[in-house]
Parts: C-alpha cells; structure tokens; sequence
C-alpha cells in the first residue's frame, strides 16, 4: 500500500497545481539551501522527511523516506514517460533530470557538479 501511495502522490504532485506548486516552492527555497554542493544522504533524508512526507500525509497519502527511496530505485530500470520537448532541452542543456520527481541539476561548464534544484534523488544525482 504504501509504494502504491508513493505512485500516488507523485502522479499528483504532476496533475493538481497545488500540491505542485507547493513542491516548486519547496524545491527553489532547497536550491537555494544547496547552490554550492550537493545535500548528503542524511541531509537529503532529512528533507525528504520535512517537506515531503507532510504533504504527502496532508493528502492522505503516507510513506516513509525509505518507501520513497524502494521506488524509486525501482523505477530506475523503467522509463514510465516519454520526455517532454522541456526535459530533453534540460538533458542537452547538461542538466540530470529525475523522470520520478522531475527535479534536476544543472552541471557546471567543466563538468564538475553544480546546483541541485530538487532533493529527491533517482541515483542520477
């Protein structure tokens, strides 16, 4: 059940405006948290438990950090979607683009890394 409230929750967060724009704010204020590096594992679960999970809860669909991440890694082998014209542009653009959240990282010219604009990894981060 909760997998399937991961599955859920995503698909809302892409369909009601809402519950994405409520993520979009979270994602720039964590952008702007982690311009210069990327989070840990521990400061990332973190995150995922502050700003996730209550909205996740607050509509009525509960998981845990360690759900989220069970599937996204079981995700990682299926491409559920086609890109849009906008993702492709991202990927081309030298940018990782999560298919699962839809969050993205930027790559710096030299290709050391850069700025993360979400905090919910798929492993391409």
């Amino acid at each position: 059940m909760a997998l399937e409230n991961v599955s859920n929750f995503i698909n809302l967060v892409r369909e009601a405006p809402e519950v994405r724009i409520e993520v979009e704010k979270i994602q720039k204020e964590v952008a702007e948290q982690y311009k210069d590096r990327m989070p840990t594992e521990e400061e990332r679960r973190a995150l995922i438990e502050k700003y996730i999970i209550p909205i996740a809860d607050s509509v009525g669909l509960e998981f845990t950090a360690d759900e989220l991440d069970i599937f996204i890694k079981g995700c990682n082998d299926v491409v559920q979607r086609e890109l849009s014209l906008d993702e492709l542009e991202m990927v081309g653009a030298g940018k990782t683009f999560c298919m699962i959240t839809g969050f993205s990282r930027e790559e710096k010219e030299d290709g050391s890394g850069g700025t993360s604009t979400g905090f919910i990894s798929d492993g391409g981060f």
